[in-house]
């Protein structure tokens, strides 16, 4: 949560965040203590105010306790907000200019953070919409509700966007997440969901691709990238590594039939020159 500061006073953007987090600016600025709500969730922590330089820094150390996703995820991913029943706790920690106008602020915040979730579930048809989230054909039902049993994820902030490099979905459906959420509304990460042990995807024209979409363990694995804006991002497969793969396959058969085929004629020529003697 970022104040925005004029002087020791609120300025009209710094009021509303402190309205809307029942008074949080307001108990920093007067003790430097974050204590505040989120959703259903507490959030707690350390804030400072640096007035020596100017304009002046701020710098905030906050510990999240039970925040529900769309309340931390939402206002930045609204559709990954939508997406995820569950919450979070964590730490983060964030610093950055207390000027008045909010985009210079968006690029110039900085930070790091780590949270965890327990069980929940995730939709996939806010993230992928009603077509690619029915890509496991007759399982397609049960593809759209992921449960898991755990949610954690590295992140860190820097030119106005946040940088997730390591997230990871635990459960019977495992998913794979790296890449950035703009500040300014934009997304830009892949996903690489694999399936439980046995299950089967319908890739339409592409499905006899789907044998080299198998990890070393033997799940199929859809990787998807979805960029674009975050209310409404383009969703799309990428296949580039599959189709490698089958190429690589192919040359390799082509390799032994020919060879099977020049082994045959040798030894028929060979079998020839004896009959010959």
């Amino acid at each position: 949560i970022v104040g925005i500061y004029d002087g020791r006073k609120l300025t009209p953007s710094a009021r509303i965040l402190d309205e809307a987090t029942d008074g949080l600016i307001k108990t920093l600025l007067k003790s430097g203590d974050l204590q505040g709500s989120l959703g259903s969730g507490r959030l707690t922590g350390q804030g400072s105010v640096d007035w020596t330089v100017e304009p002046p820094v701020w710098r905030a150390r906050a510990h999240a306790q039970e925040i529900p996703a769309a309340s931390l995820v939402g206002p930045v991913a609204p559709k990954l907000g939508q997406a995820l029943e569950t919450a979070f706790s964590g730490d983060l920690i964030l610093d950055g200019p207390a000027i008045p106008d909010p985009e210079r602020l968006k690029q110039a915040l900085s930070g790091e953070g780590s949270f965890s979730s327990k069980a929940g579930v995730l939709l996939t048809t806010p993230i992928l919409g009603e077509g690619l989230s029915a890509l496991p054909g007759q399982a397609a039902q049960r593809f759209q509700r992921l449960p898991f049993s755990r949610f954690l994820t590295s992140l860190r902030v820097d030119a106005g966007r946040v940088h997730f490099d390591e997230t990871l979905l635990d459960g019977p459906t495992q998913v794979k997440a790296a890449g950035w959420v703009g500040l300014d509304g934009q997304v830009d990460y892949s996903l690489q969901v694999k399936l439980p042990v046995g299950e089967r995807v319908d890739l339409g024209s592409l499905t006899a691709l789907q044998e080299f979409l198998r990890a070393d363990d033997g799940r199929v694995t859809i990787p998807l990238q979805v960029s674009g804006p975050a209310k409404k991002p383009k969703v799309s497969l990428q296949m580039g590594a599959a189709e490698q793969r089958a190429k690589a396959a192919a040359g390799d058969a082509l390799k032994d039939n020919l060879r099977n085929l020049l082994g045959g004629a040798k030894a028929d020529s060979s079998a020839a020159d004896s009959t010959k003697n």
